[in-house]
């Protein structure tokens, strides 16, 4: 097999990503013919335009050289590992950005790369304090500004990067709801909109604040008066950069004390000199690039060092402050979108037991999105995180938090490994190990599987249920209600909980009906009897049922749909019920497949019909019709001789009680079992012989049945291009 080139994974890469945008097509013509695949389209319309941005973070990385990550918020322990790797490094109190160290023959001019639009939306959104979504105030945003939407696109933001956007605010907000539907409006409307709309469509992300709202029309303008995110300082300027790496010069934003610095734009070969505040630079860097001559390089190929800085403790009392201990914060996930370091060397992380969890989640996340399921880098089999033990972590409280960041990571100690580096002949054996993983060829090797997984994603998991055969999907039916017993029968323990995630929050469907209801004054009038009748006309007279139940029984369903579809991305649900994301993947596709195949969606508009105009009947009502599905599977309205026989109960059919079968024969006293009966068990294990059930009946009423032929064979044309 000949080795991957950097112009080969860099051509896959540019392929992948112009077939996802294929597909996109597909899917905005395709959404107008299959009613099903509508309900679901904005969801995978969003995902698609990800995994295409992905494809092209990937061609870009696969050109950069190999990179190892220092990591820790001790900038003096940062700086010792990196000088024990060979670089020179500046001394910096407490670095706000990247410093990348790269091997030159000369010594260059320093590099800066600055944020884009989207990642200052998020630190904006950060500092806020990372709000919740009022999709409300978002869809009135829309609407105000769907008039403002000029011809030609406005450079800095594309949908892909809205796309990019919104999974990088559900990382930082998890519970947040997928709002697909404004996403998707927003993806379409956003690179049409000048900055200050922009400004006022993302507001709500940040709670509207003034302050904030008036940074990001400053910053953006400023970047998009630049035109490139990479500058160069000239030499005069060098002064400068200890304010800039520190963010202190920050504070001096729209002050008399801020004076303008002499920059280079850097737009492939052309360099255009002019002046740039510095504190709008010290705001908006992300990144700087020190190139300098390496004397006695302990790698033999190319290697860059990042010191990446963790959070710190600080002061927070105005935005400017807040936004930059929110950019130093996000300086991991900063390299991660760049699917950069491919080795990642963790020093003191944190000094406080509430920053445990959020050190711990960037960490699992960059080892999630970098390595995915790949094996190691190393040929041993030890993992591309590595903690480094070393003078500076002598503290034993220093150590305990340490011990709780591992743990989050991974309680068995499998997803990470340990270094020393207290004596010389401790550095002697860390800088053989870490030369004989830092090679161009396993950096390519990487960046082709997760290019591979890219594809697959793509292919199986986003789309495979659309576009295979029913004989394909026939054999792997067996398969799926096979796994998905052995898995869910292993956590009987939580299988309460299972169901309760399966279900909205009461909160979320009163939000979702303010949004597609519109309350009638029937509804507001205390005194109303429901009916209103004009006495001066000859019109017949309806009842006026507010608000639209049709209307908010289609939006319920769609929005319960995309619950669904996004539990299995929820590290929390999947820690609680101790499951892969596989497994809940299955368990979604079987759900949804069966909800279309029983027709729930109409169920829901006949009984929220019958349900009155209040407001909490109807949600009460809409609850019950999505907890009878999910608690009974649809079997409750089936008599019991045409259910499953129940294979703890033997001899009846599942979901019947011990209480109904006595009702057939009467006796003056209930005569009690010789053991007490376990009715939990009895439920749950019915529960599962249901759901067998249901994954054989949905034989033939899978996503693919909702496309014509003609769909499926150009959907089956571009996947099979992802192969």
């Amino acid at each position: 097999m000949n080795p991957l080139t950097v112009n080969t994974l860099v051509q896959q890469a540019r392929q992948t990503a112009l077939t996802i945008g294929n597909l996109a097509d597909w899917l905005n013509h395709a959404r107008q013919r299959s009613a099903r695949l509508a309900i679901e389209a904005d969801r995978l319309q969003l995902a698609l335009q990800r995994c295409q941005h992905d494809a092209e973070r990937l061609a870009q990385a696969a050109s950069d050289v190999f990179s190892i990550g220092i990591y820790g918020r001790v900038q003096a322990e940062n700086a010792s590992l990196a000088v024990i790797l060979g670089r020179q490094t500046m001394q910096v109190a407490q670095p706000t950005l990247t410093l990348r160290y790269r091997h030159s023959a000369t010594i260059a001019a320093p590099r800066l790369t600055l944020l884009t639009e989207a990642d200052l939306i998020t630190l904006l959104f950060i500092t806020a304090g990372a709000p919740p979504l009022d999709e409300q105030q978002l869809n009135q945003q829309l609407a105000a500004l769907s008039q403002r939407r000029q011809t030609a696109a406005v450079a800095g933001m594309s949908s892909r990067c809205v796309a990019s956007l919104r999974d990088a605010l559900l990382r930082h907000r998890p519970q947040m709801p997928p709002a697909n539907a404004f996403w998707m409006a927003a993806s379409n409307l956003a690179p049409y909109l000048g900055i200050d709309h922009r400004a006022q469509l993302f507001s709500p992300l940040w709670n509207s604040q003034p302050q904030l709202t008036g940074l990001y029309r400053q910053l953006a303008h400023s970047l998009h008066g630049l035109g490139s995110r990479h500058i160069q300082l000239m030499k005069g300027e060098l002064p400068y950069l200890d304010g800039i790496i520190d963010g202190s010069l920050a504070t001096h934003l729209n002050s008399p004390l801020d004076s303008s610095v002499q920059i280079a734009t850097l737009a492939g070969d052309e360099a255009n000199r002019r002046a740039f505040s510095l504190a709008e630079l010290a705001l908006l860097s992300v990144e700087l690039c020190l190139s300098q001559p390496v004397e006695n390089d302990p790698f033999s190929e190319p290697v860059d060092i990042l010191d990446i800085p963790a959070g710190v403790d600080g002061d927070t009392s105005t935005p400017i402050q807040r936004l930059m201990q929110a950019k130093r914060a996000c300086q991991l996930a900063y390299c991660t979108d760049r699917r950069q370091p491919q080795l990642l060397l963790v020093g003191s992380t944190t000094t406080r037991h509430q920053d445990v969890a959020e050190v711990g989640k960037a960490l699992t996340d960059w080892q999630q999105r970098q390595q995915a399921e790949q094996p190691p880098l190393c040929g041993d089999g030890k993992p591309d995180l590595m903690w480094v033990f070393s003078h500076h972590r002598a503290s034993a409280g220093q150590k305990k938090l340490d011990d709780a960041v591992q743990r989050y990571v991974s309680a068995s100690g499998a997803q990470w490994g340990s270094l020393l580096a207290l004596d010389a002949s401790d550095i002697r054996r860390m800088l053989a190990y870490l030369a004989a993983a830092a090679k161009a060829t396993t950096q390519r090797q990487r960046i082709g599987g997760l290019l591979q997984a890219l594809r697959r994603e793509v292919r199986e998991t986003l789309l495979g249920s659309w576009h295979q055969s029913a004989e394909s999907q026939g054999r792997q039916r067996r398969q799926t209600a096979q796994h998905l017993l052995k898995a869910l029968q292993a956590r009987t323990g939580v299988h309460g909980e299972l169901l309760e995630r399966l279900l909205p929050e009461r909160d979320r469907l009163r939000r979702l009906q303010r949004q597609t209801c519109s309350v009638g004054s029937s509804v507001d009038d205390p005194f109303s009897i429901g009916v209103e009748l004009d006495l001066l006309t000859n019109a017949s007279h309806s009842q006026n049922v507010t608000p639209d139940n049709h209307a908010f029984a289609d939006a319920l369903f769609a929005d319960w749909i995309g619950h669904l579809r996004a539990l299995p991305y929820h590290d929390a649900v999947r820690k609680l019920l101790a499951v892969d994301q596989t497994t809940l993947n299955l368990l979604v596709d079987e759900l949804v497949n069966a909800a279309f195949r029983l027709e729930l969606a109409a169920q829901l508009r006949h009984s929220l019909a019958t349900a009155g105009s209040a407001a909490d009947r109807q949600i009460s009502q809409a609850l019950s019709v999505l907890g009878d599905f999910v608690a009974w599977l649809g079997f409750q309205h089936l008599p019991a001789s045409q259910r499953p026989a129940s294979r703890i109960h033997h001899g009846q059919p599942i979901f019947v009680s011990v209480a109904q079968l006595d009702t057939a024969r009467p006796a003056r006293l209930t005569q009690l079992a010789a053991t007490p009966v376990n009715g939990a068990a009895f439920y749950i294990y019915d529960w599962l012989v249901g759901l067998d059930a249901l994954i054989e009946q949905n034989d033939g009423h899978d996503a693919a049945s909702s496309l014509d032929n003609q769909l499926r064979a150009r959907l089956t044309a571009l996947s099979e291009a992802l192969a």
